[in-house]
């Protein structure tokens, strides 16, 4: 009987066969040897990225920010000549969209639309002065192919591994042995750090500037400041972050402490610590980016 392990190969090898396809004849693997973690890497690839885990890395895409004319109706670039970070981060987005739909996009012809969230076109509408209109990311069919190339290609690493450590199986069936070795191997798929954004709450992020933060010479005056701007702006980036009751708790946290008699420096420096990897959680969003940056001036 052939091996369910070498077809996967096989099949990942064979550019007609469709990467929804191979998810799930991974998934039969994964689950025959009873492998969580990349069950839960599947699902998440067949069904879309909830909003509360991060989206890989081999998912950003890179395209051409734009905006809806609503009085010729054409498309206008959108460009912020100054602000080079902001016109990146525009330019950018991951996609959270399940395989079965880019295999779908990648079907259509011409350039590919990704609109912006609501919260995102308030900003740029504001920043921008113009009314609120149509606005997102004018992608080529050339990035969807990356991603599901890559997809195609982690499937086939993972399956590769597996024979490396002897675990082919016959059919659909695996010895015990075999599923003994895959659990004492740990052959997780590598999901690039996935995880639920509460979990980076209360925490320094990846993604940090390394901008270290003077305790010794905060500007109680300057962080109030930014509290107002923050308040004044989160609802155009409440949307985007993966849990609004800790944003409003470390607020009210942060606020306590500089309304007091005698300030707690260490908490201070806490509770910024926790609002930054907050607003990180939230980097696609351009008013999240320029609190960010207002951020760094406190440090």
């Amino acid at each position: 009987m052939s091996s369910i392990v070498l077809e996967l190969q096989s099949d990942c090898l064979n550019n007609d066969k469709r990467v929804s396809g191979l998810l799930r004849k991974a998934k039969a693997v994964a689950a025959k040897l009873n492998l969580s973690d990349t069950i839960q890497w599947i699902e998440y690839e067949t069904s879309g990225y909830p909003a509360s885990v991060e989206i890989p890395d081999y998912r950003e895409i890179t395209g051409t920010p734009k905006a809806l004319n609503p009085y010729h109706g054409n498309w206008l670039p959108i460009v912020f000549a100054q602000h080079d970070d902001i016109q990146e981060m525009l330019s950018k987005q991951k996609l959270k969209d399940s395989v079965s739909e880019l295999e779908h996009l990648m079907k259509s012809k011409g350039e590919i639309f990704i609109p912006f969230s609501p919260s995102q076109i308030t900003t740029l509408s504001g920043a921008l002065e113009i009314d609120p209109t149509q606005m997102g990311l004018f992608i080529g069919r050339v990035n969807i192919a990356g991603i599901i190339d890559a997809i195609r290609n982690k499937i086939l690493d993972w399956s590769l591994r597996l024979e490396k450590i002897g675990i082919l199986g016959s059919g659909l069936t695996f010895t015990n042995e075999e599923k003994e070795i895959a659990q004492s191997n740990n052959i997780v798929y590598n999901i690039d750090n996935i995880e639920n954004l509460h979990g980076v709450i209360g925490s320094v992020s990846g993604n940090s500037t390394g901008v270290s933060l003077k305790v010794d010479k905060l500007d109680i005056g300057k962080i109030n400041i930014f509290l107002d701007k923050v308040q004044q702006h989160k609802v155009n980036f409440k949307d985007d972050i993966s849990d609004s009751d800790a944003l409003d708790q470390v607020l009210a946290e942060l606020q306590k402490e500089i309304d007091s008699t005698n300030p707690n420096s260490g908490k201070i420096k806490n509770a910024l610590l926790s609002l930054r990897s907050i607003l990180e959680g939230a980097s696609g969003n351009v008013a999240a980016v320029g609190l960010l940056e207002l951020l760094k001036s406190l440090f």
